[in-house]
């Protein structure tokens, strides 16, 4: 099922996402990270705001984090 949460604040769950890519330990994670982002953002233009939280995992399981 979705998460769907249409009055979360967008830019607080950007903050989150731009966090980990300044953080990422090499470029893998961060086009990685940048590819989870982009899933993010084209949810929110879908209609469907979903937060950070749950594209996050799909990173620490790519990366056996």
């Amino acid at each position: 099922m979705r998460n769907i949460q249409p009055s979360m604040n967008v830019a607080k769950q950007r903050r989150k996402l731009d966090t980990l890519i300044d953080n990422a330990p090499d470029d893998n994670h961060q086009g990685y990270l940048e590819g989870v982002k982009a899933l993010f953002e084209a949810e929110l233009v879908a209609g469907r705001p979903t937060p950070a939280s749950q594209f996050i995992p799909a990173y620490w399981e790519e990366f056996d984090l």
